[in-house]
């Protein structure tokens, strides 16, 4: 959560071809971003994928039609992103603990040898 700043900023820069004056309001609309999923953080996914949402919404404001298309890109790739993590989330969530298989409890001995 720390590196979200810098690492938003670094793809809109990058990717978006971002004049000054539109680096220096992006860079307002992450840092407030930055600041509610903060304080969304204990809420769930769900409110911070809305957050998400609203931050692009006001960034895609201040972009240039050419820009917009790039923008859709990069919240497409995100989207996959989030698809996949939450993917992994559940597939680590059905495992047990001690390494047995998914759908049986976790040993509370421990795995067996």
């Amino acid at each position: 959560m720390d590196r979200f700043e810098p690492m938003a900023m670094k793809r809109y820069v990058e990717r978006l071809g971002l004049t000054d004056e539109q680096r220096a309001r992006v860079r307002e609309i992450v840092r407030a971003t930055d600041t509610e999923l903060r304080r969304l953080r204990g809420e769930g996914f769900k409110a911070t994928v809305a957050a998400g949402e609203e931050m692009n919404t006001r960034i895609e404001q201040l972009l240039t039609a050419e820009q917009k298309v790039r923008l859709e890109k990069i919240k497409q790739e995100m989207r996959e992103r989030w698809r996949r993590e939450r993917q992994t989330r559940i597939l680590r969530a059905d495992r047990p603990a001690d390494g047995g298989p998914p759908g049986e409890p976790a040993s509370r001995e421990g795995p067996r040898r």
